[in-house]
């Protein structure tokens, strides 16, 4: 279950997120099992999250920053709204997210996210 708080803050979007994350350096949000269905994710800071079991179900993911995020069993991202075109930074990894969902995810900004397939 997610921390309520957490949740409350990125379902208000990426200034929510940013202005959290100046308030708590060093605090990782807490998403595990949330209900982010068409969420407006675009340009959300999701660095450090834990996402275990998270529904993303046709949520926007322009420019969404997943570095360091925990994507164990996500839900939703084969429906997600995202861009089509390759962005990876110099210190960037790709995820390929057609293990984890089949959905292509590029314009994403992805480093080091962990990922099982279980």
């Amino acid at each position: 279950m997610p921390n309520q708080d957490h949740l409350a803050i990125v379902k208000e979007g990426a200034a929510a997120i940013q202005a959290w994350r100046k308030q708590r350096p060093g605090e990782r949000l807490d998403l595990r099992e949330a209900d982010l269905q068409r969420a407006e994710l675009r340009g959300a800071n999701l660095r450090g999250a834990n996402l275990t079991g998270a529904n993303l179900s046709h949520g926007v993911l322009f420019e969404t920053v997943f570095a360091n995020t925990n994507l164990t069993a996500v839900r939703g991202l084969e429906t997600c709204r995202h861009n089509v075109s390759d962005h990876r930074g110099s210190n960037s990894q790709v995820i390929d997210f057609e293990r984890v969902a089949s959905c292509p995810i590029f314009m994403v900004k992805i480093e080091n996210s962990e990922k099982s397939n279980t």
